[in-house]
């Protein structure tokens, strides 16, 4: 195993560090949709639930939260933003994962942008075994974790709208 470039090594640890924080908002948030009067009992349903689970929790909330045709004001824009958001962080999570479970050697070092070299390996019923090799730059790592921050602002400005109409997610300038 190759000598990594220390760059890369922190884009890496950023890339946790940033997800982590908004997997965490995540789950404080659906805690709050689950019993807003019991912060405990949302907290004990969320603990150690993967991602993926968490965000299929959290969007049936919402929606369960935000009925139609009562005539509550903003059920609209909460429910049309919704979709966009959980995509969004969905995507997220998948390449997060990618990044985590993959096997990464250290890319060319005389190169004037630092690099990693990602092993993947696959299977498919109708192909076989599969392996391939990819190149990541360190802009590429430091853009996503670019874009795993904007997602948290997105959840952040979801949760504000949600409260400005409805006060979903009561105390929420306490959430990170």
């Amino acid at each position: 195993m190759g000598i990594f470039n220390t760059s890369i090594l922190a884009a890496f640890g950023l890339v946790n560090v940033h997800f982590a924080r908004l997997e965490l908002q995540l789950s404080l948030n659906t805690a709050k949709l689950i019993d807003p009067d019991d912060l405990g009992i949302g907290n004990i349903v969320t603990a150690g639930m993967d991602m993926r689970r968490t965000l299929d929790l959290f969007a049936s909330l919402v929606i369960h939260r935000t009925p139609l045709g009562l005539g509550l004001p903003g059920v609209d824009d909460i429910r049309n933003s919704l979709p966009q958001i959980i995509s969004r962080m969905d995507q997220i999570r998948d390449k997060r994962n990618i990044i985590v479970h993959s096997y990464w050697e250290s890319g060319e070092m005389a190169a004037s942008t630092p690099t990693a070299i990602r092993f993947k390996q696959g299977k498919s019923a109708k192909r076989g075994y599969e392996a391939a090799i990819e190149t990541w730059t360190i802009s590429q790592l430091q853009e996503f974790v670019a874009e795993i921050q904007r997602a948290d602002e997105a959840l952040r400005e979801f949760v504000s709208l949600a409260n400005r109409h409805m006060g979903l997610f009561p105390g929420s300038s306490d959430v990170l």
